[in-house]
């Protein structure tokens, strides 16, 4: 190899560790994003359940597939859907 083809390998080594470098930036900054989100998420879910007296969303997302199953249900032994369509 001549001092081109080495010039050349070397500046195509470089970009690829600027390239990398930004891309682990960029992933830290999306996971630092989420992190917060996450945190924000919790501490309002926290405030509901004090607002809700002790109700979380497990408890009110079980209730709510709970009814919904009922509604599926209740709709297959009627033959149909629970949707009322006018006619």
């Amino acid at each position: 190899m001549d001092t081109d083809s080495f010039t050349v390998y070397f500046e195509t080594i470089r970009q690829i560790r600027n390239e990398a470098e930004l891309l682990v930036k960029q992933i830290d900054e999306a996971m630092e994003y989420l992190k917060n989100t996450f945190a924000d998420y919790n501490h309002w879910e926290a405030e509901m359940a004090k607002k809700y007296q002790g109700l979380t969303s497990t408890f009110s997302s079980t209730e709510m597939v709970s009814r919904s199953n009922k509604r599926v249900s209740g709709a297959k032994e009627n033959g149909g859907s629970s949707a009322k369509i006018p006619r």
